[in-house]
């Protein structure tokens, strides 16, 4: 995925700069990267855009795919603005141009790998963690990669299902999903040397309920529990806290 990272944005400084000398300042690195962007963000570069997840779709259903992907654009921005582009990133700072660059392209290309599957409820999804702590740090597609250390495939399984009113997170409210992804590890998968394993559901589940010390089911302990309560428990099974939690 590295290479055609690199190669996505050379592939794209080749052809928007031979096309727009007119508008650039070559000696301005920001300005040249704002154009490369800005041509990217607004459609113009949908034709050389690199993607692997596009390689098997036909021509109409690729310009569906980027049409939905760029209305969720937002989520690649620092608080949903294109103009806090170079602030987006997550954990890093003094970040060059070109790498900034570099970096929000791969989260627009996990936009597009969302939006293949043409259900824009999956993407609405994230749209609110808007407003969480993960939002005050970097964009929200930022958080989450970096969250899950940019294995997406993992990732991309835990937004589908979360996003799913009947999914494996049924149980768990809106609120409750959106705790869940500011702080994954060792809630929603362990991390073994370099690989993520998704921890099931069922075991996320009854650590909870062994948690809170109760004989109520987890369906019912959740919808009983205020947020304050949930943030408690997540900590027990984190390991942040001891024991079980104190009514």
């Amino acid at each position: 995925m590295e290479n055609i990272s690199v190669k996505r944005l050379y592939i794209l400084e080749d052809n928007i700069i031979k096309t727009n000398l007119a508008d650039i300042n070559l000696d301005d690195t920001y300005d040249k990267y704002d154009l490369i962007l800005d041509k990217v963000f607004n459609g113009e570069a949908d034709d050389i855009f690199l993607s692997a997840y596009l390689d098997d779709v036909s021509e109409d259903d690729k310009k569906e795919i980027f049409k939905l992907a760029r209305k969720y654009q937002d989520l690649c921005f620092y608080q949903g603005i294109y103009d806090n582009w170079l602030d987006s990133p997550y954990g890093v700072t003094a970040l060059q141009p070109d790498t900034v660059s570099q970096l929000l392209l791969n989260d627009y290309d996990f936009i597009i790998r969302l939006a293949k599957h043409k259900d824009e409820s999956i993407l609405e999804f994230l749209r609110k963690l808007n407003n969480t702590k993960m939002s005050k740090e970097s964009s929200i597609i930022a958080g989450l990669r970096s969250g899950f250390y940019r294995q997406d495939d993992i990732l991309e399984e835990v937004i589908i299902e979360m996003s799913n009113e009947n999914g494996k997170y049924k149980n768990f409210s809106q609120e409750q999903k959106l705790l869940l992804l500011e702080e994954p590890q060792d809630i929603l998968y362990r991390k073994n040397d370099k690989e993520l394993e998704l921890i099931p559901v069922e075991e996320l589940e009854n650590n909870l309920r062994t948690s809170y010390d109760s004989n109520y089911s987890i369906k019912e302990i959740l919808e009983t529990i205020d947020i304050k309560t949930f943030e408690e428990l997540l900590d027990i099974v984190n390991g942040n806290l001891q024991n079980t939690y104190k009514k």
